[in-house]
């Protein structure tokens, strides 16, 4: 008769198993940041993508009205007046219809005074706006959206690409500190009541920025009124879609968890994002740059003047 074996399948001692279990967890702890860092070269791509869009936008507006949009346009004389019933129409509207977004440009008076502040659910505007163009300034544009930033994957109607209204230091502004220290400055390219042109830019195409990455927009717990992407600006008190080469890139508190944030500073003289290391920047002649936030000051503050004559070799 065959002998058969009486013995068992053998299977696995708890040792093995442990070390089954810990290969296996070094193995998803090397793989997360490889699949974190692929997905965010795909956001930053996207991001990078979405400027480019924007500096297209702008050369065919200055094609058509032979000049580039108003940082936003003010109703009175004087850009340091302080009145929230002047703010008008900001360049993040005129460009509207060069971005395949020409139904809700319709939806706008451009003719009309356009909110300001908002509270932090944008269901009220503050008091003393009328209630022309504040519907259509509530939807989200997902052009003016980083996909990297958090604060922009939640139905906000918020604006991750500010206006390079100039460059320099606090003494350069034009107004003298406003709300909550915020400042204004004229010598860059989107300003208020601007109407700056190639020919402005003396300084060269690719030596001057013309839009910038924000995180500073909005915090969840900051200290301020709300903006939207079409927020009009209240004179030199409140620029709602301007920022100025002032403070380092990303040198402003970390928006996503510090609490009472004044966004009044940060949102008109830092510019900052969420990429590690730098934000992203469109100069005059429509092409993306990525800027690391280690770039001396000085050039820096320069490269948001347009006719300074410097920096002589532009980005480093």
């Amino acid at each position: 008769m065959p002998l058969h074996s009486t013995r068992g399948q053998r299977g696995f001692t708890l040792v093995e198993l442990l070390v089954v279990i810990a290969i296996i967890g070094v193995l998803i702890a090397l793989l997360l940041p490889a699949v974190q860092q692929a997905r965010e070269a795909a956001r930053r791509t996207q991001c990078i993508n979405n400027q480019k869009q924007l500096g297209l936008a702008l050369h065919n507006h200055h094609d058509t009205y032979g000049n580039f949009p108003a940082g936003s346009e003010w109703a009175l004389t004087d850009p340091c007046t302080d009145s929230k019933g002047s703010a008008r129409v900001p360049w993040t509207v005129k460009i509207l219809p060069f971005i395949e977004q020409n139904n809700l440009y319709e939806e706008f008076d451009i003719t009309a005074q356009f909110p300001w502040g908002w509270n932090d659910d944008y269901t009220t505007a503050v008091p003393d706006q009328g209630p022309l163009n504040k519907d259509p300034a509530r939807q989200v544009v997902e052009a003016y959206q980083c996909p990297s930033n958090p604060l922009s994957n939640n139905g906000l109607p918020v604006l991750d690409y500010m206006g390079v209204m100039g460059g320099g230091t606090t003494s350069d502004d034009i107004c003298g500190s406003g709300f909550g220290g915020s400042r204004l400055y004229d010598n860059g390219i989107l300003y208020l009541n601007s109407k700056t042109k190639f020919r402005d830019m003396t300084d060269g195409t690719t030596n001057t920025m013309m839009v910038g990455e924000t995180i500073y927009f909005k915090g969840p717990q900051s200290s301020s009124e709300a903006f939207t992407w079409a927020s009009g600006w209240a004179g030199g008190k409140s620029p709602a879609s301007g920022t100025a080469t002032v403070n380092a890139i990303n040198s402003g508190p970390n928006v996503l968890s510090a609490t009472n944030v004044n966004t009044w500073v940060e949102t008109t003289l830092t510019f900052g994002s969420v990429h590690p290391g730098g934000a992203i920047f469109l100069m005059g002649d429509a092409s993306a740059q990525f800027v690391p936030e280690t770039i001396d000051l000085t050039i820096y503050r320069q490269l948001g003047i347009r006719n300074d004559g410097l920096p002589v070799g532009g980005l480093p």
